[in-house]
């Protein structure tokens, strides 16, 4: 899949506790973004206040909803 416009694609970062997972609700791994190549890959930190369209367990994150990204 690949990002189109201003959008990044976001995979979610999941971690197991007490043996359920469970998903960061604003943290993922960036699979495409067409306006900014440089996080793909990356790990990022996005806006949780806002509703975000879901395909496939991929998210449509706006590049303006991205607060940080992980080192």
């Amino acid at each position: 899949m690949k990002a189109v416009g201003e959008y990044v694609l976001v995979e979610q970062e999941t971690s197991v506790s007490s043996g359920i997972m469970l998903k960061e609700n604003n943290v993922g791994k960036v699979i495409d973004c067409l306006c900014n190549e440089s996080i793909v890959g990356k790990t990022i930190v996005f806006d949780s206040s806002h509703n975000y369209e879901e395909y496939d367990g991929v998210k449509f994150v706006h590049i303006k909803h991205v607060m940080g990204v992980l080192e």
